[in-house]
């Protein structure tokens, strides 16, 4: 006896689409978790799936006195120190 089951290509494409957006959040969540600032690594998560979590999680953690700044942060530093 021989079955022969096929799977529908919306249901291929919509499983697609939910784990998408689950490793999205899940790179989201690990990335704040460690600390960084808040980049939107959703679409990494997105396209690159587990491979981009991996890469989070290899990355170190980030300390309150080691928080990343943006340019626009050191930019307006040094002006405060030329306008002192």
């Amino acid at each position: 006896m021989h079955f022969h089951f096929e799977i529908p290509q919306g249901l291929i494409f919509f499983l697609w689409i939910f784990l998408s957006v689950f490793w999205g959040i899940v790179a989201t969540a690990c990335k704040e978790n460690k600390g960084y600032s808040k980049e939107n690594w959703f679409w990494w998560g997105f396209f690159f799936h587990i491979a981009v979590v991996l890469v989070i999680l290899s990355k170190p953690w980030v300390t309150s006195e080691q928080k990343l700044t943006t340019p626009d942060d050191c930019n307006s530093e040094s002006q405060n120190v030329e306008n002192a």
